[in-house]
């Protein structure tokens, strides 16, 4: 196939590297461009936004070995270099927690994923120092927090960059977004889960890495409390779950997390059951 005829070649040609845009024209030609209709056509249909192909400048979000991150108008194209094991939980998980349909085109080694495009994230509105409703805010990201747990999820890496806003009428105003760390919490994947994952400042300490093996899950579900409460910290908001987790008393952090959880009048996770 020409290289004219793959969508921004040129343009990713650029920031990609070689085996990179091998997988970027394997993946065109052997998903989007087999369908028996043109990509035109096909794009309009199944959510490829047909300006994604025109001769249109793209915003490069993120640019690293395993993904590149694209917008172009209303949508967001994800561009994940991995082999599909790697992949399949996020693409897995985005399907599942975007309300907005998503649409990813998948090889072995790679995909294509694309995402709604939301309002800015906290982390720009914290540099900007832009007034919000904190409050709200907070209510939110508990009520996503909680349902991910109820589901026995962990995100693994909730901070301000990966929170943005709604502008849609639709769902929660503020939405966590970014399920590449993201893991389902059996037995089997806990044990192999390291502390390390996702970003220092918002992650729980790592001396609780060598923990025994029940207290392990649990304090693997605190990550995402731990973000949260280091989130609003950084809003100048009183959070003490952060404290508490470092504390380390189980007890104490469970108390606290079902009062939150109580308060919020939503389901209630299988580790303040157990």
């Amino acid at each position: 196939m020409s290289k004219s005829i793959i969508p921004h070649y040129s343009e990713l040609n650029k920031i990609l590297d070689t085996n990179q845009i091998l997988i970027y024209k394997k993946i065109y030609n052997e998903t989007i461009h087999k369908l028996p209709i043109g990509y035109k056509v096909f794009s309009k249909l199944k959510g490829l936004n047909s300006k994604f192909f025109k001769k249109k400048p793209l915003e490069v979000l993120k640019c690293s070995e395993n993904n590149v991150v694209l917008v172009n108008k209303n949508k967001v194209y994800k561009l994940l270099f991995k082999n599909c094991n790697d992949f399949k939980t996020e693409v897995y998980f985005s399907h599942l927690f975007y309300r907005e349909e998503v649409k990813s085109y998948s090889i072995y080694k790679g995909c294509i994923m694309v995402l709604p495009k939301y309002g800015p994230s906290l982390y720009d509105i914290i540099s900007e120092n832009i007034k919000i409703d904190i409050e709200k805010l907070r209510k939110c990201l508990i009520r996503q927090i909680i349902n991910f747990h109820c589901l026995n999820i962990v995100h693994h890496d909730i901070k301000p960059s990966n929170i943005v806003k709604n502008t849609s009428s639709i769902g929660d105003k503020w939405k966590i977004i970014d399920y590449g760390l993201s893991f389902p919490m059996n037995g089997f994947y806990s044990n192999q889960l390291s502390f390390n994952r996702g970003t220092k400042k918002y992650n729980v300490p790592n001396f609780v890495d060598e923990i025994e093996f029940d207290d392990r899950i649990f304090f693997l579900y605190m990550k995402d409390w731990y973000g949260l409460s280091k989130t609003l910290q950084d809003l100048n908001y009183n959070c003490d779950i952060a404290i508490l987790i470092d504390s380390m008393n189980i007890d104490h952090i469970r108390k606290k997390i079902r009062s939150i959880v109580l308060e919020n009048n939503e389901g209630v996770p299988n580790y303040l059951i157990n």
